[in-house]
């Protein structure tokens, strides 16, 4: 067996905020899109640490009009990698869901490793919705038309709720550029073709 040897070092990992504009309108699309999608998929993913009813993973495969909020959180992603670290980066989501808490429902305590970006999208929320807490230590309100961007890695919880909750969320990965190149083996190794 391998030996595994771990050090650390602390760092500040970013939370990043943003609304989208005419998110009133957008969000009273989305709810009904969501009631849709819930009368066609009724069925609650039990494999989760939401705590309240969540579609499965592929709801993006499933309903394609999810497409345009995927958009708007990858441009996001896209727009925060280039003036935070001036790089030209394309994100893709590797999967996205929609959740709707109850009173009392709650998130516990978990990260989306190993995605670049993890995504929450607040479709309907109030004042008495709770809030995702970060690492225990940074607390975000929710606001309707609200898109939270943070590292994959960056622990995160939901306390139960006082009132409804509806979200979007999904994780994005960076697109890369792969170039494939097939490898043959000869009688000195492994060579290029």
């Amino acid at each position: 067996m391998v030996s595994i040897n771990t050090m650390y070092c602390e760092k500040r990992l970013p939370v990043f905020t943003s609304k989208l504009p005419d998110y009133e309108n957008y969000n009273k699309h989305m709810l009904d899109l969501i009631k849709q999608y819930r009368e066609k998929f009724p069925e609650k993913e039990t494999h989760t640490n939401l705590r309240a009813w969540r579609s499965q993973y592929d709801a993006h495969i499933k309903e394609e009009r999810f497409e345009h909020l995927i958009d708007k959180c990858c441009d996001f992603a896209t727009f925060v990698s280039k003036h935070m670290w001036d790089a030209d980066l394309v994100y893709l989501p590797s999967a996205m869901w929609v959740g709707q808490y109850d009173k009392g429902e709650y998130a516990r305590k978990h990260h989306h490793a190993p995605a670049d970006w993890a995504v929450v999208y607040y479709i309907d929320v109030d004042e008495n919705s709770s809030p995702i807490v970060f690492e225990d230590e940074l607390i975000v309100k929710p606001e309707n038309g609200m898109i939270v961007m943070f590292p994959g890695d960056l622990n995160h919880r939901v306390e139960p709720t006082n009132s409804p909750r509806t979200i979007a969320a999904m994780n994005l990965v960076k697109k890369l550029d792969i170039i494939e190149i097939e490898y043959t083996p000869n009688k000195d190794g492994i060579s290029k073709e």
